[in-house]
């Protein structure tokens, strides 16, 4: 499920190669906090799924020396932006984001996402991710609506 496919990436290369950007709108993808949670892309289905992948490292720890709540949302979040992106084929704007922890998320260990879009529109995107350590335990459960910039 969290293996590497370099033919789905090619296709969202492509993917994001094709997105209309509105004159004036300045967009980057990935964006810089990706590289900053060692992201990686790892598989994505056209239009529909995307799988990523996260490494935090010990300098987002909360009080308890686990990662921080908020650095898990925006691993969520580095997901979200790209999938709803090339759904959409124009920039997305987060309208809300929703966060459910199940389990604490330890450093240096890896977080894999597993995002899908559940429903679509001219305007939006409605999206949930799960994201699961290596063993495949649940770690936290998120949805977004996103809006369509165009």
């Amino acid at each position: 499920m969290f293996e590497s496919n370099i033919e789905n990436l090619k296709l969202l290369e492509k993917a994001m190669e094709i997105v209309v950007i509105p004159d004036g709108f300045s967009y980057q993808l990935p964006p810089p906090s990706f590289a900053q949670l060692n992201g990686e892309f790892l598989n994505y289905i056209e239009r529909t799924e995307l799988f990523t992948k996260f490494k935090v490292n010990k300098i987002f720890s909360n009080p308890q020396g686990t990662t921080q709540g908020g650095i898990v949302a925006a691993c969520f979040d580095d997901t979200f932006g790209p999938l709803g992106m090339v759904t959409a084929r124009h920039p997305v704007m987060s309208i809300d984001m929703n966060v459910q922890y199940v389990r604490a998320v330890p450093l240096e260990q890896e977080i894999y996402i597993h995002t899908k879009v559940i429903s679509r529109s001219p305007t939006t995107l409605f999206l949930r991710a799960d994201a699961f350590n290596l063993r495949n335990k649940l770690l936290a459960q998120a949805s977004t609506n996103l809006f369509v910039v165009k």
